[in-house]
């Protein structure tokens, strides 16, 4: 699959990096041998969870940035159909327009790329400024994603890839955008 820098295809997966616990709250946990992961795992300060494009990096280890680190694989095309997310008054019940249609969010997956981490993206609600209790169901529905796709690398595992020079990741990254694929 070839890869373009400025967009994010359907067909392409993401790696997600999740912790034990973010901020005392726990993210999975294992029953027998399934796990399952809870919206903690997907908690971010802007409501918009980051993911590694999984074509600009091959390597899911390099995703990791300490052993206790596991790695979850999300479909970009199942990402997205977990839109429509309704918005809800404050009664709980559906938000309608003037015409009488529900209001709602999309999913997107958008590229961000930061120094030292080309392949870095955001999911994201459209239109932006999502309340708590919408981002709230993002997360659950993004957990039960993980949940069904299982750890791609546990955690707990020695990391076996040192992580990457930042200047390599610019050069890739710049490279893929004058050449239009990496």
């Amino acid at each position: 699959m070839k890869v373009m820098v400025g967009q994010v295809t359907d067909d392409e997966h993401l790696f997600r990096r999740v912790r034990g616990s973010v901020a005392g709250q726990t993210c999975y946990q294992t029953v027998g041998n399934r796990v399952l992961f809870s919206q903690s795992a997907f908690n971010d300060p802007d409501k918009e969870p980051s993911a590694d494009r999984a074509g600009l990096r091959a390597n899911p280890e390099l995703s990791r940035f300490v052993p206790e680190d596991g790695i979850v694989t999300l479909g970009v095309d199942q990402v997205r159909k977990i839109g429509p997310i309704d918005k809800l008054t404050e009664r709980g019940k559906p938000a309608k327009d003037s015409q009488g249609r529900k209001i709602g969010y999309t999913v997107d997956v958008v590229p961000k790329p930061r120094w030292g981490n080309c392949p870095h993206a955001l999911i994201v609600m459209v239109p932006g400024a999502a309340g708590a209790g919408a981002f709230k169901r993002l997360k659950e529905a993004l957990a039960r994603l993980a949940s069904d796709a299982g750890w791609t690398i546990q955690p707990h595992l020695p990391i076996s890839q040192p992580r990457e020079n930042p200047l390599r990741d610019v050069i890739r990254c710049l490279g893929g955008r004058f050449v239009g694929r990496l």
